[in-house]
């Protein structure tokens, strides 16, 4: 009925796009979701001023339907425009740790260790203190020094190690502030690249006695 009666671009319109591109991710109808998406942002590109709060809520939201098709690269130059531009007036704050957390996810999929530390960097530079996200910045290091140690180069094995000594350090601080769940720790994927350190066995096994 909107696309019926008001114009194109009307900001009811481009509202009612986005709700059903959400209710087709909800459905796991992905490719529409991905259409829909595309023509909201082109349209907002169009007639929005630049760097409009939403334009950049519209790039984090078609950014988030690349990975459900395994376009994992074509995420990536929308959620580093997004986040490089997070910081302006009316954007959603809460949109930023995900946006990371995704870019981590892209940079992982297309095997590039330097991505998935320059993710790792950002979340870290949010200064998070509390248990869980002590725990995902754990988890970012863990995720980079994985990729890094598939990576060929002469300097991969110490950069790898590098980034799992952090990524213990991390770990550490988290339970430290308060995690306990010994038994995710020890199914998580995200921390592989610690499986085997006697540290993490011991953090384990002292989160978990006798388990």
């Amino acid at each position: 009925i909107r696309q019926r009666v008001l114009p194109p671009d009307h900001p009811d319109t481009l509202s009612s796009m986005n709700d059903l591109a959400l209710s087709y991710v909800d459905l796991n109808r992905p490719e529409e979701a991905l259409k829909l998406r595309e023509e909201v942002l082109a349209i907002q590109k169009r007639v929005l001023p630049k760097d409009h709060p939403d334009t950049l809520k519209s790039m984090f939201n078609l950014a988030d339907s690349y990975p459900d098709l395994n376009r994992h690269a074509e995420a990536l130059p929308l959620l580093n425009e997004f986040l490089a531009k997070a910081d302006r007036p009316g954007v959603d704050p809460r949109l930023i740790p995900f946006a990371i957390g995704m870019r981590l996810q892209c940079y992982q999929k297309v095997n590039d260790p330097a991505g998935c530390r320059t993710s790792a960097e950002m979340w870290e530079k949010l200064n998070r203190q509390d248990a869980g996200s002590l725990y995902n910045a754990a988890c970012c290091r863990a995720v980079t020094a994985a990729v890094q140690a598939k990576t060929p180069g002469a300097d991969a094995a110490r950069l790898a190690q590098e980034d799992a000594d952090k990524a213990m350090a991390w770990l550490t601080k988290a339970v430290a502030a308060g995690y306990k769940n010994a038994a995710h720790m020890k199914q998580d994927t995200d921390l592989d690249a610690l499986r085997e350190r006697e540290d993490f066995k011991k953090l384990v096994a002292e989160l978990a006695p006798g388990k």
